[in-house]
């Protein structure tokens, strides 16, 4: 993988979102990271639990079509910015 492949693997997962094409640093995935697990891009009323999230996004992540690599990469960086 490369210097970036959190990024990479980022940027693949969230390929509909607009803030996801903008991140090219292992970084900035780590701020959108954050971001998702406050579910920033909700609602404040609809918002969920970061365990919550994490558990939503763990379930996505699981059943993409991300390499064993970037799926890997992906769930350990929610799992620590939990």
């Amino acid at each position: 993988m490369s210097n970036h492949a959190l990024a990479e693997a980022y940027r693949r997962f969230w390929q509909g979102r607009s803030s996801a094409g903008a991140v090219r640093t292992d970084d900035q995935a780590i701020r959108e990271i954050s971001d998702d697990l406050d579910d920033l891009r909700t609602h404040p009323r609809l918002r969920k639990k970061r365990t919550e999230k994490l558990a939503e996004i763990e379930q996505r992540i699981s059943a993409s079509s991300l390499s064993a690599e970037q799926k890997a990469l992906l769930m350990e960086a929610f799992r620590s910015a939990l």
